[in-house]
C-alpha cells in the first residue's frame, strides 16, 4: 500500500463489509426506530428491501463514531445506574407489527427512567440546543417505548 488513498479504500471496504442488517427486537416487521423515516424508506425496510446504492466512506465513519460513542455512554450507565439495558419492546398490541430496543430502563433516586441515547451530526445537535427541543423522531421513539413499557406493566416515573 503505497498511497494513503490505498488505506482509506481499504477502510472504506472495511466498514461497507462490516454493516450489519439489525433484526427487530421481537420479529416485527418494523421497528420502532424508523419512526422518523419517509413512508417509503419505512417500508424498504419492513420489506428488507436491499440498498442499492453503496453508502460513501464519510458516512459509514459518522455511523461507526455514533455507534462507539452511544456504545461508551450505555456503558457508562450501566456501571452507575441499576436497571434493564438494551430492553426489547413489543408494540404489536396496538395492531401495528412495530418493536424496538430501548436503550435502558433505569434507576435514579428511586424512579425508573427510560434511556434512550441519541448521536446526531454537530448541526442537528446545534439546531436542537438553540431550540432547546429535541428532534421530533427522537420525542415520538422515545414515547412509543415509555407507552410499550407501560402496556408491558413496567413502572416509567419520569421519562
Amino acid at each position: 500500500m503505497e498511497y494513503t488513498s490505498d488505506i482509506e479504500q481499504a477502510y472504506g471496504r472495511f466498514l461497507q463489509g462490516n454493516r450489519e442488517v439489525k433484526e427487530t427486537a421481537c420479529g416485527t416487521l418494523s421497528r420502532v426506530s424508523d419512526s422518523g423515516a419517509c413512508l417509503r424508506q419505512r417500508g424498504f425496510n419492513a420489506l428488507q428491501t436491499e440498498e442499492c446504492h453503496t453508502i460513501d466512506t464519510t458516512t459509514l465513519l459518522a455511523f461507526e463514531l455514533g455507534t462507539h460513542m452511544h456504545n461508551v455512554v450505555q456503558e457508562a450507565c450501566a456501571d452507575q445506574f441499576e436497571g434493564e439495558y438494551e430492553t426489547a419492546i413489543d408494540l404489536s398490541y396496538s395492531g401495528v407489527s412495530l418493536s424496538g430496543s430501548c436503550d435502558g430502563l433505569i434507576k435514579v433516586n428511586d424512579q425508573y427512567r427510560l434511556l434512550e441515547i441519541k448521536t446526531m451530526s454537530p448541526f442537528g445537535y446545534s439546531l436542537c440546543k438553540k431550540s432547546g427541543v429535541p428532534k421530533r423522531e427522537h420525542i415520538v421513539q422515545a414515547s412509543f417505548y415509555a407507552k410499550g413499557m407501560i402496556e408491558a406493566g413496567k413502572q416509567v416515573d419520569a421519562v
